[in-house]
């Protein structure tokens, strides 16, 4: 479906490491762009389920800047975390971000496929393949999408184009680029107002993040103002000189993203110090390992993080009640395991030595009995059939040779441990 555009969307991003922002001067164009804070996002020109482009996307963000909120971009890396982000944004009725990075995207297509460096190949058709995913399961969840790309360091260049390809084709056949968003990270302007050129015939939001020195940010500046307008990244450090920066601008012009890692450190009044100068977008990385429920959850959270929540709406602080990976079963031997290992007046035995213990006691004897593997098997035996060590002993770690040895008469090792009331580990 193609959508109507007018005006300027492209976006581009200063990290500030660095930057000395009072010294910083921006021209007084930076501040046409506006949005109304009493309408909802519905109602901005162009809004629909899906992925949003264009004015669409860039409205959003003057959205979020005026009602005070931040949309969280999810680092996805398989089609499960996908639905998970999607079905956040679907049980908050809210707007959400779908972001893939160089590592994540190979992880979507598979990392068995090559990706080598300057290629990049499994990345680029990883988060090709992603970007349409979102764009034909987004609708279902009934809540604007926004398809970014993760800061793209300059080695990682052939990533980008080879996205971009993919967006000049899909805007030469539907009128909007494939994704709605890029973003670069890199400390040459001339590659950044380079990059804007070529996005800015499709309306694209283009991120830049720019790790430069004081006296170089004007000239960048200047290099990129007359290009488009533009938002400024900030790291977890730099939160708080938000509001420095958009005085240093003339007001509050600029629009802020954050790009928060794994697990940021930053306070839940840092971060909605940061949206109320400006702060639209928060990046969260995500473990590769999370099950959909638990990540829906901890995207809600994000989403709550950052007040990109409806009016009354609360969300769970408990994110582990009923969101875990494990089956029911699982969790319950689980349980079972950790109440035994933790068990109250014992404790573990540390067996994992590769060479034979006997030989650190210092001993002149026992410095004349070989290292061998029939002698190490005999020394453990020896001590997991101790009579009664399970009063004291809970769980026995062992080394990977022991994992799979047997003693003299062939029993296993682990099957010793067991039968004395232990539990064995790696």
């Amino acid at each position: 479906r193609r959508q109507p555009f007018g005006g300027e969307a492209s976006c581009v991003a200063f990290r500030l490491s660095g930057l000395d922002v009072g010294r910083l001067s921006c021209p007084a164009h930076l501040s046409t762009r506006s949005a109304p804070a009493a309408m909802s996002f519905w109602d901005i020109p162009g809004m629909r389920a899906g992925v949003v482009t264009g004015d669409a996307a860039w409205g959003l963000l003057q959205h979020a800047k005026a009602n005070g909120y931040a949309i969280p971009a999810i680092n996805c890396a398989s089609a499960s975390t996908v639905n998970a982000v999607l079905e956040a944004g679907n049980k908050l009725n809210r707007p959400v971000m779908v972001q893939f990075s160089e590592g994540g995207s190979a992880c979507f297509a598979g990392k068995s496929l090559p990706n080598e460096d300057g290629v990049l190949q499994a990345s680029i058709l990883g988060a090709v393949a992603g970007a349409h995913y979102v764009r034909n399961v987004a609708p279902a969840y009934g809540v604007p999408v926004l398809v970014t790309s993760d800061r793209c360091a300059k080695k990682s260049l052939p990533w980008l184009d080879g996205m971009l390809v993919a967006d000049e084709a899909f805007f030469n056949a539907y009128g909007e680029p494939l994704f709605s968003s890029h973003a670069l990270d890199l400390s040459d302007g001339t590659i950044g107002a380079k990059y804007l050129q070529q996005v800015k015939p499709m309306k694209m939001i283009m991120e830049l993040a720019f790790t430069c020195a004081p006296e170089d940010a004007p000239k960048i500046c200047q290099e990129l103002f007359p290009i488009s307008d533009f938002t400024v990244t900030a790291t977890e450090a730099q939160l708080e000189r938000l509001g420095n920066f958009q005085q240093s601008v003339g007001g509050s012009k600029l629009f802020f993203a954050f790009h928060g890692g794994l697990e940021t450190k930053a306070s839940k009044q840092d971060l909605l110090t940061a949206v109320s100068n400006g702060m639209v977008k928060m990046s969260v990385d995500t473990y590769l390992l999370e099950a959909e429920p638990y990540m829906a959850k901890r995207v809600m959270q994000s989403c709550a993080d950052v007040r990109n929540v409806n009016e009354n709406v609360q969300v769970a602080p408990d994110l582990c009640v009923d969101a875990c990976w494990l089956s029911p079963e699982q969790k319950a031997a689980l349980k079972k395991t950790a109440d035994a290992m933790s068990a109250p007046g014992k404790g573990f035995l540390a067996a994992d030595e590769s060479a034979g213990p006997w030989l650190r006691a210092g001993h002149e004897g026992a410095a004349k009995i070989a290292d061998t593997a029939e002698n190490r098997a005999a020394y453990r035996a020896m001590c997991f059939t101790t009579p009664g060590l399970s009063q004291y002993i809970s769980g026995v770690i062992l080394h990977w040779e022991t994992l799979f040895q047997s003693d003299a008469a062939g029993q296993k090792m682990v099957d010793l441990i067991t039968k004395n009331g232990m539990i064995p580990g790696i």
